[in-house]
């Protein structure tokens, strides 16, 4: 796989099929048995996670995995953590992430557990986005949110993109992940099968039949 700066990429598969494993390989979580992982020119295998965040590089879980016992705003100082000395930096950050999602500036004294689905996911993407990553990373960001939810976190995908984050998408709703992509890559049993410009997929019979529903 190779992702250009700037873009949105997006890699889907069948449940099983490696893409949680590949994105938690990438953000230093897990390691493999071989093989490199080049970003600027560093070979991200020989660092450990929290140096990887401080290179650009920061992952969104599938699940959202937010603090639920501590607030909003609590919730966004720490994804500050490896910046933690630079409070005002760290200020600055969240101002930014307030202004992409008015919703999350409302709620910032609320239990970050009390909040709906879609502004949970919110709060992660916003969360991530105070280490000021170049390379982010969304595991299922879709996932058991209602439809008007979904929209909106798309919506702030393609924004978080426009201002200038490469974005690496995990998707279950392959149409959506492809619509938003500008290319594709499709996982299977851990290896990529096909890839290719996100709108010659779309159209693909293969992937219409096996991934879109068609």
């Amino acid at each position: 796989m190779q992702i250009g700066a700037g873009m949105i990429a997006a890699l889907i598969g069948a449940n099983g099929a490696g893409k949680s494993t590949f994105l938690r390989t990438i953000s230093g979580l897990l390691k493999p048995a071989s093989g490199e992982i080049i970003y600027n020119e560093n070979n991200v295998l020989k660092f450990e996670a929290h140096r990887i965040v401080r290179i650009g590089i920061v992952l969104v879980p599938e699940g959202r995995r937010i603090f639920s016992g501590l607030t909003v705003y609590e919730n966004l100082l720490m994804g500050g953590y490896t910046r933690i000395r630079d409070r005002i930096k760290i200020s600055e950050s969240i101002e930014k992430v307030l202004e992409l999602f008015p919703v999350i500036r409302e709620r910032l004294k609320q239990k970050g557990g009390t909040l709906s689905g879609g502004e949970q996911q919110m709060l992660a993407i916003g969360r991530a986005l105070i280490s000021e990553p170049t390379l982010l990373l969304l595991d299922e960001p879709s996932l058991g949110l209602a439809p008007i939810a979904v929209d909106l976190v798309f919506d702030k995908i393609e924004q978080i993109n426009q201002n200038g984050t490469t974005v690496l998408l995990v998707e279950q709703n392959a149409r959506r992940a492809l619509e938003v992509a500008s290319a594709g890559y499709i996982l299977r049993n851990g290896e990529i099968v096909l890839h290719g410009a996100s709108g010659d997929l779309i159209t693909n019979p293969i992937v219409v039949k096996s991934y879109l529903g068609g």
